[in-house]
């Protein structure tokens, strides 16, 4: 086969535009596959029944591809986060009641033994109001 004058400028082009595909499939593979992108994870003050330290190295050992970030927030703040497109992928919440939000659903959930610590001595309970 002979290339016309036309065929040889247009060669380095069309060579440029099948390795652009190229890369742009491998981009969307990679993404789709888990295998490199971001998620983000919101949490309340560290919930004890979570550990916010094994949870990501573990998901980090399987999927080092992935950018994981941590932000810690109310529970209203992470709420808004989950609604923004792109801010927060998942939370860990504590909403006052037990329904969630519209728009967000719920995967798990746990209870936690709250324990209140005070000096000897303290009083028990505040003092009865009029």
């Amino acid at each position: 086969m002979i290339l016309t004058e036309a065929g040889r400028a247009l060669l380095p082009a069309a060579r440029s535009v099948l390795a652009g595909t190229e890369v742009a499939r491998d981009a969307v593979a990679a993404v789709t596959g888990l295998v490199t992108g971001r998620v983000g994870v919101g949490t309340i003050q560290t919930p004890t029944c979570v550990d916010l330290a094994a949870e990501p190295a573990s998901y980090h050992r399987q999927w080092p591809g992935v950018q994981i970030s941590l932000r810690e927030a109310t529970t209203p703040e992470l709420v808004a986060g989950l609604r923004e497109a792109g801010e927060l992928d998942l939370a860990h919440l504590a909403p006052n009641t037990a329904e969630l939000p519209e728009r967000i659903a719920g995967f798990t959930t746990w209870l936690e033994d709250l324990v209140l610590s005070t000096a000897p001595g303290h009083r028990r309970r505040p003092p009865d109001t009029p």
